[in-house]
């Protein structure tokens, strides 16, 4: 990818994160109540499917982010739970999906600008170019959940149906990218 992009690219990348994090301080508390309404929603339905005994204790909670969905400009967080085997739990699965399109109103306006730039860069920037770019970016957009998400799960772990789920002595919350890094927002270690 040309530099003179690149460096235009990253520029307004940097004030569209701006402009996402200000969206944030305006909608914390509207955005972590709705979060806090759908975790409920997906832990109820966790503790139905452990006595329904088609789940197991869990280790991992993940709001995780799939690229797939992005690439298809879908913002949607599924909700994936592992045993303790972690990654290679062979009933891993995911429970649920959460709607996370307000939290990328500022992504997708990025994306919007850097394919209509590409046309100053004929046969140079290709729209793949723009794809891989707003992939790597996606992390830095993403990460903002994990902020929403710690706010919301102070209130959230204390009362059912949270307490209902089983769990094994490690358990922790995370959101991030599917099988690959995250960030932890909740942690439980019963082992020592």
């Amino acid at each position: 990818m040309l530099t003179e992009f690149t460096n235009r690219a990253d520029s307004m990348r940097g004030g569209y994160l701006l402009k996402t994090e200000e969206l944030l301080t305006a909608n914390k508390d509207a955005w972590t109540a709705a979060f806090a309404e759908h975790f409920i929603s997906a832990c109820t339905r966790i503790v139905k499917m452990q006595a329904e005994q088609s789940l197991s204790a869990l280790s991992y909670l993940e709001y995780t982010m799939l690229y797939t969905n992005f690439i298809d400009r879908r913002y949607i967080s599924e909700v994936w739970v592992y045993g303790q085997e972690s990654y290679l739990d062979r009933n891993q699965r995911a429970v649920c999906e959460y709607d996370v399109s307000f939290l990328f109103v500022y992504f997708d306006e990025l994306w919007g600008e850097l394919t209509a730039l590409q046309r100053q860069y004929s046969g140079r920037i290709s729209a793949q170019d723009i794809t891989a770019y707003m992939l790597r970016a996606l992390p830095d957009f993403y990460s903002y959940l994990a902020d929403i998400a710690r706010l919301a799960l102070a209130e959230c772990i204390a009362g059912e149906p949270f307490i209902s789920i089983a769990k094994n002595n490690i358990f922790m919350i995370n959101t991030g990218d599917y099988m690959a890094g995250v960030q932890t927002v909740f942690e439980i270690n019963n082992t020592e």
